[in-house]
């Protein structure tokens, strides 16, 4: 089943990997090495989003899927965008942008998750809005600040993937 997202905390010599690979097919093998070496060795790098990753990028930003502005629109698809093809994407956030999207999203609190949340219509998002699909979303997010936080203090990337 696709459409799921993973957040990965990396050093910067791999993320460098990531980063200097040529091609969809260099990174993906780097992506995978991230997810079959060194996330099955530190589970702590991994963060999932599974599929609330849309919904969350949309209540942090205009409610759409835009890349977006601003530091909250980096817990998602704010990064730098790697990937040119359509299977996945695969964006790379560095610790810096990490510690200022954590720093942003304090003042999130569940209610105002929920009030941005109430904005998006079936229209923008192709799946209906409800209370039982906004506790999924804020469910997937309420720790995902704490993890970008960790990761900027100890000087690791966040390297978004999201399978399509």
């Amino acid at each position: 089943m696709g459409c799921r997202a993973v957040h990965f905390s990396v050093d910067a010599d791999t993320a460098a990997e990531l980063l200097a690979a040529q091609s969809d097919e260099e990174r993906r093998e780097v992506l995978e090495h991230i997810e079959e070496d060194l996330w099955s060795e530190s589970p702590e790098i991994g963060f999932e989003t599974d599929k609330a990753w849309d919904g969350i990028h949309r209540c942090l930003t205009d409610g759409t899927l835009a890349p977006g502005e601003g530091p909250l629109s980096k817990f998602i698809l704010g990064g730098k965008s790697i990937h040119e093809g359509d299977d996945y994407i695969i964006c790379v956030v560095s610790p810096e942008e990490a510690g200022t999207a954590a720093v942003a999203a304090r003042e999130i609190d569940e209610a105002d998750f929920r009030e941005r949340y109430s904005r998006l219509s079936q229209e923008q998002t192709e799946w209906e809005p409800s209370d039982e699909d906004f506790e999924y979303t804020w469910g997937w997010f309420e720790n995902l600040p704490k993890f970008f936080a960790d990761a900027a203090a100890q000087g690791r990337w966040i390297v978004v993937s999201i399978d399509q």
